[in-house]
């Protein structure tokens, strides 16, 4: 019996190390602890396993009983796992160790994508309903935006603007002026390479329909002369909107979602949710502080071409990543890839350029930044980040041997 005890209190005693020394991810000391725990069969690297390993052994008859009974102050042991993106870890809580918090995974269809809010239970919740009416209501928020920014919804806002605004000043919105000047504010700081005005163009090339054309030089032409901040008139103190010709056409496309996920971040943060992963799609992806017992949401940018691998990962925790890739929309001719997202200054698709991350501290930003950064290239996206502090990059150019090599910008001056 004693025996047993002793046994109970070394892995107790190990368990301790065990769970300081995976959320300082301090690998060296596992690997070491796993020896104490005499499972040297282990491979080394793989840290899930081992983990599980522990598991067991804490849920021996003699440790449980060790932990039930004699220590009142102690719940009785029941560990939680739980894996995102291959991240694995324990849930703790002050004064011993218990399930898995409560979270759930909510879903919604809007602006042409699906959202999913994860979000895990406030203290107090006894289940998730709570945390569903929550979300739910983040829903009603991107809908209403939705609704009013939609350039395909012929009763929005912003279709309104569109049939109107080159006839004289039409009025807008508070927040859809603040927008607009945003949107103003980005094209300028990017070279042009962020355009909300880039409609026509995509028009032209055939991607509203669904199939890829390749225009004529005269219908490019056409199309390009409509593209252009320089057409769109802000008068903030009237809240007013104007283009200077027929053809402009305003789309939020491109920062819309990431605005629709800020929004329904402030509804969750407003309720005291503290630990969510909201995304949109597949293109941006907010995060409410971190997942209980870690430093921040592991996110991955998948490998388009090798199915179930990442080019890279990071950690997010009260920021945002988006990424537009080539290899989302794209038509080909005579063997040559066109993708949809285009140098609004030229008029064509961007070309050599597989993939480009932004991460910052809102999606607006990183939506809007991720379209400038696939546009600008490497050194334009040096460039910027080393005169806007706090954002950084993940670009993945086309190299000539195929292979996809991650460039990271930006990371030296994230503490």
């Amino acid at each position: 019996m004693r025996h047993a005890s002793n046994h109970s209190m070394g892995v107790e005693s190990t368990w301790a190390h065990c769970r300081e020394a995976f959320i300082n991810g301090n690998k060296e000391l596992l690997i070491n602890l796993r020896k104490q725990l005499k499972y040297n069969d282990l491979s080394s690297a793989n840290i899930t396993e081992f983990f599980t390993a522990i598991t067991v052994t804490m849920m021996s008859t003699s440790t449980k009983r060790d932990w039930a009974v004699g220590r009142s102050h102690v719940s009785p042991l029941s560990i939680g796992v739980f894996y995102l993106t291959g991240c694995f870890f324990i849930c703790l809580a002050p004064g011993g160790i218990y399930a898995e918090p409560l979270k759930d995974t909510f879903t919604h269809a809007a602006m042409g994508t699906s959202f999913e809010f994860t979000l895990y239970a406030r203290p107090g919740d006894t289940g998730t309903d709570d945390i569903r009416r929550i979300a739910e209501e983040a829903f009603d928020i991107v809908d209403d935006l939705d609704n009013r920014i939609s350039a395909w919804k012929a009763d929005s806002q912003i279709s309104y603007v569109n049939r109107h605004a080159a006839e004289g000043p039409v009025k807008v919105a508070p927040d859809i002026m603040d927008m607009l000047l945003y949107c103003r504010k980005v094209n300028r700081e990017s070279g042009g390479a962020f355009d909300i005005t880039v409609g026509p163009l995509v028009a032209c090339w055939g991607f509203y329909r669904g199939e890829g054309v390749l225009p004529s030089d005269d219908v490019l032409q056409e199309s390009l002369a409509a593209v252009g901040m320089g057409h769109v008139i802000l008068q903030p103190a009237d809240r007013t909107v104007s283009f200077t010709r027929p053809g402009v056409k305003l789309d939020f496309g491109g920062i819309g979602k990431g605005l629709a996920l800020d929004r329904a971040a402030r509804a969750l943060r407003a309720h005291g949710v503290k630990a969510a992963a909201l995304n949109a799609g597949t293109s941006s992806i907010l995060a409410i502080g971190a997942p209980p017992g870690l430093k921040g949401w592991r996110i991955q940018i998948h490998d388009p071409y090798r199915p179930g691998h990442c080019l890279d990962e990071v950690a997010l925790c009260d920021a945002s990543l988006s990424t537009s890739g080539n290899y989302e929309k794209f038509f080909e001719v005579g063997g040559k890839k066109y993708c949809h997202i285009f140098d609004p200054r030229i008029g064509k698709p961007v070309d050599g350029m597989l993939s480009a991350s932004a991460i910052a501290g809102t999606a607006t930003e990183t939506d809007a930044l991720s379209t400038a950064f696939f546009v600008m290239g490497e050194a334009g996206v040096r460039a910027y980040c080393r005169t806007h502090k706090g954002i950084r990059a993940i670009m993945v150019p086309i190299l000539e041997n195929g292979k996809p090599m991650p460039v990271r910008i930006g990371f030296e001056t994230k503490p």
